[in-house]
């Protein structure tokens, strides 16, 4: 999270270290402890990216240490289908979404060919969706994606049946209140972790999905 504070609306959060494929991507606690407090200090709204069940309970430890993110919402993006984490099927998004802190709204992304399916999933559990050229190069068999509009209007249009919000009703439905100070714990800094040499911390990266 580089830059003037006030680029920054939204960001992502992974809550852990996941086996992603071949590589390991890194997430260490203290690492999360300070990201989650930067976020909650300069305003800006997390997207927490969980990719399995373990990063659920990390996410509870995360909300009972250090309170409610900026503008009160919790809101989880449940990425399915890597090699080491969630499984891209029904069975997993519902056991997922059982997990989830209570009055957590939360969307559902499916990695490469699982992407159809956590669809659907996620459609038939009453999520959101995330979908985008990050997760899927793939339309369909032998046939790359052109563009993320594309993935957009397949999700919303065909599948969904309903609009994409836009950003100005995206930012209203993840901060539905901006008292956060009397919604959050005190905010306390433990001393920074020492990291072991190698371990490469995951990032926050911009993101204008709701």
């Amino acid at each position: 999270m580089h830059g003037p504070a006030q680029r920054r609306h939204a960001c992502s959060l992974t809550c852990g270290t996941v086996n992603f494929g071949d590589d390991v991507f890194m997430n260490p606690w203290g690492f999360m402890t300070d990201l989650y407090q930067a976020t909650q200090e300069k305003g800006i709204v997390p997207e927490f990216e969980l990719f399995d069940l373990g990063h659920i309970s990390t996410l509870q430890r995360l909300l009972s240490a250090y309170g409610l993110p900026h503008g009160g919402r919790i809101h989880c993006d449940l990425v399915m289908g890597v090699p080491g984490g969630f499984d891209g099927d029904l069975r997993t998004v519902a056991a997922a979404v059982q997990a989830l802190p209570e009055g957590a709204t939360w969307s559902a992304t499916g990695i490469g060919r699982t992407s159809v399916p956590v669809l659907l999933a996620a459609l038939s559990a009453g999520g959101h969706l995330r979908v985008g050229m990050e997760d899927t190069l793939t339309y369909a068999k032998g046939r790359p994606v052109r563009d993320n509009a594309e993935l957009v209007t397949r999700a919303a249009a065909t599948l969904a049946q309903r609009p994409p919000m836009d950003p100005q009703t995206a930012r209203v439905f993840l901060t539905p209140s901006t008292r956060t100070a009397r919604n959050r714990a005190p905010v306390r800094r433990p001393p920074p972790s020492p990291r072991r040499l190698g371990q490469r911390p995951g990032c926050a990266r911009p993101s204008a999905r709701p």
